[in-house]
């Protein structure tokens, strides 16, 4: 199954380490990883959203790393949930999510380390 990873986006890639973990664990799981950051940057934001959605679509579950808050990445649990994908929402222990969040998740995890995160996704996805 292909597993759209939503995160918060930053221009300096600083949690591409995140991203590479998060990858790794779904790929090791016997899944597909698509990472819409993979795509680069887009000079028109509304090209950015249609091919945010359409990868979306052709995915049978979203990831939603939230252990920062992103708008972004809501939106794109907002669509998610509306095309009735699968929504996996972790969360390093730390964090808090939104009740909006909770609401849309099918499971939201919380963890310590990729290893922990890795435990917890092998009965959900």
């Amino acid at each position: 199954m292909r597993i759209f990873i939503g995160i918060k986006h930053y221009s300096d890639n600083r949690n591409a380490e995140l991203i590479r973990g998060i990858k790794e664990i779904i790929t090791s799981l016997g899944h597909e990883p698509y990472s819409f950051i993979d795509e680069g940057e887009f000079a028109d934001e509304k090209v950015m959203m249609r091919k945010a959605f359409r990868s979306l679509e052709e995915s049978g579950a979203l990831i939603l790393e939230a252990s920062e808050p992103s708008f972004g990445a809501g939106i794109e649990a907002g669509y998610a949930f509306a095309k009735n994908k699968k929504i996996i929402v972790v969360a390093k222990e730390e964090s808090s999510l939104s009740r909006t969040l909770r609401g849309v998740s099918d499971f939201y995890v919380f963890y310590k380390d990729f290893k922990d995160l890795k435990e917890k996704l092998k009965g959900i996805i």
